[in-house]
């Protein structure tokens, strides 16, 4: 099941009713915003309070905006590092890496219940 909760400040008093038993995480920020960059570890915080360390995988979306860029993919790269996190750019626009972001949470959801089931063990 996948929740879309949105990042505005409207929706923070929600977030921890939808982030209660997730399994995994997309953070998604858009390459021509640079604050939406910026707003991401606050709401990763608030993540992890709730669920404690789950997979999470940060998506550069609007790709196809290319020459509009004003988040570097370095900048982007260095976030996701510190917060233990994958990071892939996709464009919703043109399907560019949708299927692939998608593969990639189920897999590393996956791995981490392997894991949650070989420490029970």
């Amino acid at each position: 099941m996948l929740w879309d909760i949105g990042g505005q400040a409207q929706f923070s008093s929600m977030r921890n009713i939808y982030f209660k038993g997730s399994q995994g995480a997309i953070g998604i920020y858009d390459i021509t915003r640079p604050e939406s960059l910026l707003r991401l570890p606050s709401w990763i915080s608030s993540l992890k309070k709730a669920t404690g360390t789950i997979p999470l995988i940060i998506i550069g979306n609007k790709k196809d905006l290319e020459e509009q860029r004003r988040v570097s993919y370095e900048d982007a790269e260095d976030l996701a590092e510190r917060l233990d996190a994958s990071h892939l750019e996709t464009s919703a626009k043109d399907g560019l890496n949708v299927e692939e972001m998608f593969l990639e949470i189920a897999k590393r959801c996956y791995e981490n219940s392997l894991k949650i089931e070989n420490e029970e063990i």
